[in-house]
């Protein structure tokens, strides 16, 4: 295996979003790494500025507020939350969370499994609740990062780089 840097690894994850393919244990760990601090970041200035900004509306008296007090530090704040956060964060997520899936469904066929079964991961913590979601795909990251590739062709007739 070729000696890649961890933001070479994630650059040709992120520009490589097909389910067909292989993916090797480091590629898919330095991108589940990435994903998850990318989750932190969005979170802390995205989702923790919307709820604030949702607070200072509904405690300064509704949508009057906005229009009353334009030239306050808030409604800057607010206008961050609602219209500059959403267009900078919102397409990120779509295409990391697609980069994200592609490489597991890759990680899957490098230990000569059906992508189907993150699909059924997927379906079975979306309808049990958040919480198990976290930690059923914390649990899948981890085992799938810590299983050996598949040395000689697999049915997905690939070697992997």
């Amino acid at each position: 295996m070729e000696n890649v840097s961890y933001f070479k690894s994630i650059k040709r994850t992120l520009f490589n979003i097909s389910l067909k393919g292989r993916t090797n244990q480091r590629d898919y760990v330095t991108y589940k790494i990435f994903e998850y601090i990318f989750e932190l970041i969005t979170f802390l200035f995205f989702v923790i500025p919307l709820i604030v900004g949702l607070f200072i509306i509904i405690c300064g008296a509704g949508e009057r507020y906005l229009l009353d007090n334009m030239p306050s530090k808030t409604d800057f704040f607010c206008m961050y939350a609602f219209f500059i956060a959403p267009l900078i964060f919102i397409p990120l997520n779509i295409w990391f969370k697609l980069a994200g899936y592609c490489v597991s469904v890759r990680r899957l066929h490098d230990i000569n499994m059906s992508g189907w079964f993150y699909f059924g991961f997927t379906v079975l913590a979306c309808t049990v609740g958040c919480l198990f979601h976290f930690f059923l795909f914390l649990s899948v990251v981890i085992v799938l990062g810590c299983l050996k590739s598949v040395d000689e062709n697999n049915m997905y007739n690939e070697y992997l780089n």
